[in-house]
């Protein structure tokens, strides 16, 4: 099952969050608002923007491709990340 992705809200999203991080949307001094708070605005702001964009533009075909196979891990990456972890908690375990 493939979903095209339209690029417009992450376009709007980006372009929302430097304006924030530069000073240049009016009404609210960004730079004394705490990091934090910052980032909640920002997602909130992008999914208002992405809702209205997906609703005002028209259905365009373009966009990324998505696919379900893009989400499976292969074998050796699990692998890999068992080794790891066992590694970090025999790690942990032994300097506590």
């Amino acid at each position: 099952m493939q979903k095209c992705v339209p690029l417009s809200g992450a376009t709007s999203g980006f372009l929302i969050a430097l304006g924030m991080h530069n000073n240049w949307l009016p009404f609210v001094d960004w730079s004394q608002v705490p990091f934090l708070d910052r980032m909640g605005w920002v997602f909130v702001i992008c999914v208002i923007g992405m809702f209205i964009l997906s609703y005002v533009l028209p259905d365009e075909k373009q966009g990324l491709e998505v696919d379900a196979s893009m989400f499976r891990a292969h074998k050796s990456f699990m692998l890999g990340a068992a080794v790891i972890l066992v590694l970090l908690v025999f790690l942990y375990s032994y300097f506590w």
